[in-house]
């Protein structure tokens, strides 16, 4: 089946978030951020897991779209 305009569009915005999220991650490896201010041990854990949190789903977004668009290629929701 002959994908749209649309879909290509999704696909390549989706490819580029991608990109970008994986550069944000080495950006972070290479250069850690400055040390949290002294702050409860309850909250200096729920700032990482959310940060971490919010990376994660940032990976998983474009990743599952990949996925979805690999695994179904005769659907075309977009067109």
């Amino acid at each position: 089946m002959r994908r749209g305009w649309k879909g290509t569009v999704a696909r390549a915005l989706g490819a580029l978030v991608l990109v970008l999220v994986l550069l944000r991650l080495a950006w972070r490896r290479l250069d850690p951020p400055p040390p949290l201010p002294p702050m409860p041990a309850w909250e200096l854990s729920a700032a990482r897991w959310s940060h971490g949190g919010l990376l994660g789903l940032l990976v998983a977004m474009p990743l599952t779209g990949w996925v979805y668009a690999a695994a179904s290629p005769a659907q075309d929701l977009l067109g």
